[in-house]
């Protein structure tokens, strides 16, 4: 009886139901997000309104990666489990994502979206890539849900969810390439190195999946990926 009733919950029944747990996850992210805006502050003296932008920015970019890894650590060491963790931390992620999207319309575009495609040549303008990266997050936040699992059902769910693999590719090279610290700056790279951390634990699980496996469909999907991100991370760092 309890499968049939979560079947036809509903969505509004869904967030009621994880009330607690929402509202825990959203102080713990507010609380993030105080904290890279005190470290933006404080420790590299920016005024308020930018220390706003780059604390969403640097939050959002951290759990995003934080998220990505959860899944390969687990599988690589069954023992740092954090799974049932991870939905919460990739909307958190979001949620300062938001944040930096909208803080920074306002702040540098004045909410004149025509002023993001001021050149339509991805290797001069980097905002490109962040829009990308934002509509990519965007879609997997409303998909987010149990009630978005059970419309999306017949694997569409899963697909949907795997975007976030070129959602990620696209926010690395939004920030390697637009921020000024990118190729010297601590923080900066630091980040990086997190990200690459990510990538790499994702690399080691799917290497793990297809030793000694034929190339069939998903191979060869895994491997288009990893294509992709090369060249994504070869023109990031391109001069």
């Amino acid at each position: 009886m309890a499968e049939n009733t979560n079947a036809k919950e509903s969505l509004f029944s869904e967030v009621w139901r994880k009330k607690w747990f929402i509202l825990v996850a959203l102080a713990l992210t507010l609380l993030y997000f105080g904290i890279m805006i005190a470290i933006q502050t404080y420790v590299f003296g920016m005024g308020l309104n930018r220390a706003l932008i780059r604390g969403a920015a640097v939050g959002g970019f951290t759990l995003l990666g934080l998220a990505l890894s959860i899944g390969p650590l687990a599988m690589l060491y069954p023992k740092l489990n954090f799974i049932s963790y991870r939905r919460a931390i990739g909307v958190s992620a979001f949620f300062q994502i938001f944040l930096h999207f909208n803080l920074s319309m306002r702040e540098y575009f004045q909410y004149n979206f025509a002023k993001l495609f001021w050149d339509l040549d991805p290797t001069r303008n980097a905002l490109l890539f962040g829009l990308f990266a934002y509509i990519l997050l965007f879609a997997l936040f409303l998909t987010s849900t149990d009630w978005a699992m059970r419309k999306l059902a017949g694997g569409k769910w899963k697909m949907v969810q795997r975007l976030i693999y070129l959602a990620y590719l696209g926010a690395i090279i939004h920030f390697a390439r637009i921020d000024i610290g990118a190729r010297g700056g601590f923080e900066s790279l630091g980040l990086l190195f997190l990200a690459s951390i990510a990538m790499a634990l994702q690399l080691a699980v799917f290497l793990r999946r297809i030793w000694g496996k034929k190339i069939g469909k998903a191979t060869a999907i895994g491997i288009g990926t990893i294509v992709i991100y090369v060249l994504g991370l070869l023109f990031a760092f391109a001069t």
